[in-house]
């Protein structure tokens, strides 16, 4: 039904694809008209004439063509009709098996300057992580989206092994442009009353509504009350909670039978190492040189934990990729690194916050990272 395309459209920012099979002219207007921003040309539909020309008719409605190949041939069929958004089906159309290995074929052929897509059968966080190395640049996930009764928790479990970053100290509402176009992984609100970036919580529910869902809330606390915390998870105003103070396990585990989302726990390198044992109850760790010094440490003393961690400290454009390249690291927490100063006072800068975005979603994709190197 139709109706459901322009429902959406109509209800966020975002593009909208409209993933049918496009035979007929009358098929690309039809999309303009209930609200797409895209259409899919299957290249095994299409002859080379009708290819070209449904390319040229959406570029003239302002329609991005997503054109989805599964064949060395068809690639170079697509590419000949000047598609510069190039998808590869992993699923073979007769016998219905998924291969990644056409997308790791593909990726060798699709020219840098084309944005290149791994469509199908990508249901799990290592096969979103595998296409990620193999070269692709987006995925089309379908399928394993629908089945999830939580879209947003289904989503960030895909992406859960790729490399993240979130911006902190969000606190004005003319940075938000910036941050929605880089799309973050997270954005961090700060409740700590010693901080110059502190909001209230009527502050951050105002900035939280004009973010999309797929990009976290981090609620940054320096030893708050629980009654605060909890207060925030359940007014909707933070789905994730950091915490910064001297909360050991024990108070960790208290916090974490009040609320059910994560919970970050900041460990500090100019703390005695044993305050880093015993916080089995936090889902997350984050590492940073101190109390929001803005400065780097020496990454080599960083110890091996059981899972990935945050790195905060001091991390810029500059060197943001030489962090997501130690090991143990899985994310990058920047906030004094993508700010200038105007006028006194200090901005999320719209193109630093871009720039190391793009860095972190380029690391592991060989097409994308030598255009960052």
């Amino acid at each position: 039904d139709d109706r459901y395309l322009t429902a959406i459209s109509d209800a966020v920012s975002l593009p909208v694809l409209r993933k049918d099979f496009i035979v007929d002219v009358y098929q690309l207007y039809l999309a303009q008209v209930i609200g797409a921003a895209a259409i899919r040309l299957i290249v095994r539909l299409l002859s080379d004439d009708e290819l070209r020309r449904f390319h040229q008719l959406a570029d003239r409605l302002g329609l991005s063509a997503l054109v989805e190949t599964h064949s060395s041939d068809e690639i170079s069929r697509a590419i000949a009709a000047g598609s510069r958004l190039i998808g590869v089906n992993n699923r073979d159309l007769g016998s219905f098996t998924v291969d990644l290995n056409h997308t790791a074929q593909a990726a060798t052929q699709v020219p840098d300057d084309v944005v290149f897509v791994s469509d199908s059968g990508l249901d799990q966080a290592a096969a979103i992580a595998q296409v990620e190395r193999l070269g692709a640049d987006a995925v089309l996930v379908g399928e394993a989206l629908m089945r999830q009764t939580d879209k947003v928790a289904g989503l960030r479990a895909l992406r859960q092994q790729l490399p993240h970053v979130k911006i902190c100290g969000l606190s004005r509402p003319d940075d938000v442009a910036g941050i929605v176009a880089a799309a973050p992984d997270a954005v961090g609100f700060v409740f700590a009353p010693a901080s110059r970036r502190r909001v209230s919580a009527e502050q951050a529910a105002a900035l939280g509504q004009s973010l999309p869902p797929f990009i976290r809330r981090v609620g940054v606390f320096v030893d708050a009350a629980p009654a605060e915390i909890i207060a925030l998870v359940r007014d909707g105003i933070i789905d994730s909670v950091q915490l910064h103070g001297h909360e050991d396990d024990a108070a960790i585990r208290q916090l974490r039978d009040q609320i059910a989302v994560p919970i970050i726990k900041a460990i500090r390198m100019d703390q005695a190492p044993d305050s880093w044992l015993g916080l089995a109850a936090a889902d997350e760790l984050l590492v940073d040189s101190g109390a929001g010094s803005g400065q780097t440490f020496d990454w080599q003393r960083l110890p091996q934990f059981d899972r990935p961690i945050w790195l905060a400290g001091g991390l810029n454009r500059d060197n943001v990729t030489a962090a997501l390249q130690v090991p143990g690291v899985g994310g990058v927490d920047i906030s004094s690194g993508v700010e200038v100063e105007r006028a006194g006072q200090w901005h999320k800068d719209a193109n630093l916050v871009a720039d190391v975005v793009a860095q972190v979603r380029n690391f592991a994709n060989p097409r994308r990272s030598k255009e960052t190197a």
